[in-house]
């Protein structure tokens, strides 16, 4: 249910400062030695106290059956400064990177065992080695979907299986040094229900935003739910998009405003698109717009109170399907002020002398306390001199908070 997508790292390139940012901006890449994990994706990143990037990368075998979780130290220049790699029996995915005290982190992610997914937890030490793991034992088939903390708990939000053959959204509150649990919320539906992301604002309140399917399981729609600090629903509204939508994603503002966005393809002429709605605090939808030749996967909100989108656009180069990593800053009002679509002008693909074109997506993104933006995902792209050899590898990109970047 969620994007499936390594041990010698060495940074490419090195860019040149920006002269109104405190750090390099431009994109890097970074090429892996175990051909046999060709899969590999940057699922989150967040940044340390001592202000470095740490970026969490799920790498797998080219049938995604066997699979190794990567924990990544980048310096604000790009550089990469030492990666540890642990490897999970039955991994599934992996949903989220989070700081851990004193020093360490925590992993969120699926395993799936006897055809049932089943949540895990990973808690690594300051050099990402394994120092434990809990795997949650569950009756039905149950999968973690977003993880968030707010106040000294976490929120862990799942899609889970029921008795009635039907899948529905719970969520979970847990003290966050104990793991114990304060409260489980089930999110009632006579329909099935897929839980996608989760947000807790600075007063509490909880929204959640999933989809809802039809009686079939063909078609869905989106859903946010608000629920108040104790998982006590408030309302639940649907969105009205194209049905087709491939991933969605929303943030709350300070306000209480929902900025909504999903990519979809345009039939028929197959070209992509995102689409961006604003609405209240009640659910009730302000303001829309359409943001051509892209297809979004996720949106954050900035320090100045625009918002990065981040995703790919797609097209066909010599008969060829590219994905090119993309990204749009717009406004509150939803007006698009920056936008950049990776090129041949651009890491990798001008230092590649050949006429193939790589492809790439950004997966993830996190403003960094200098203001500026770090986002990541993969690249698809030639190996060494081995023309033939192809595997996805890990992209980084940062840039100013306005959109520039130094080439």
């Amino acid at each position: 249910m969620k994007i499936n997508p390594l041990t010698n790292w060495t940074a490419c390139i090195l860019m040149l400062l920006a002269l109104n940012v405190t750090g390099q901006t431009g994109i890097f890449f970074y090429p892996l030695n175990k051909l046999e994990f060709p899969n590999s994706s940057i699922i989150d990143l967040l940044e340390t106290s001592d202000s470095k990037i740490q970026m969490l990368n799920f790498c797998s075998n080219a049938k995604f059956t066997n699979a190794e979780i990567q924990l990544i130290t980048i310096g604000k220049t790009g550089e990469s400064i030492v990666a540890s790699t642990e490897s999970i029996e039955n991994l599934y995915n992996l949903i989220k990177l989070e700081a851990s005290k004193p020093n360490g982190y925590r992993v969120f992610g699926n395993l799936s065992v006897n055809k049932q997914y089943v949540p895990f937890q990973l808690f690594l030490n300051q050099e990402g080695k394994e120092v434990s793991k809990t795997i949650e034992t569950q009756i039905y088939s149950t999968l973690i979907s977003d993880i968030t903390s707010y106040a000294n708990y976490y929120y862990i939000l799942y899609t889970k299986s029921v008795k009635t053959e039907k899948f529905n959204i719970s969520l979970n509150k847990l003290e966050n040094s104990t793991n114990k649990v304060e409260w489980l919320k089930k999110i009632s539906s006579e329909q099935n229900e897929e839980a996608d992301q989760l947000v807790v604002t600075k007063t509490g309140d909880i929204y959640i935003l999933g989809k809802k399917y039809n009686d079939e399981s063909t078609e869905y729609v989106p859903i946010i739910y608000k629920l108040n600090n104790q998982g006590n629903q408030l309302w639940k509204k649907g969105i009205d998009v194209p049905n087709n939508f491939s991933n969605q994603s929303f943030v709350v503002s300070n306000t209480d405003e929902i900025f909504y966005v999903c990519g979809y393809t345009k039939n028929p002429t197959g070209t992509c698109e995102t689409r961006v709605v604003k609405l209240s605090a009640d659910g009730e939808e302000l303001n829309s717009n359409s943001l051509t030749d892209f297809n979004a996967n996720g949106i954050i909100s900035l320090q100045n109170n625009n918002y990065l989108i981040f995703g790919s656009k797609f097209f066909v180069d010599q008969k060829q399907v590219i994905t090119n990593g993309k990204f749009s800053i717009i406004n509150n009002m939803l007006q698009e002020i920056a936008n950049k679509t990776l090129d041949e002008n651009d890491k990798p693909d001008i230092d590649i002398k050949q006429n193939s074109r790589t492809s790439s997506d950004f997966l993830s993104a996190i403003q960094l306390s200098d203001g500026r933006i770090a986002m990541a995902g993969r690249v698809f792209m030639t190996v060494g001199n081995e023309t033939l050899q192809k595997q996805n590898i890990p992209l980084l990109m940062l840039i100013n908070e306005n959109g520039t970047y130094t080439k």
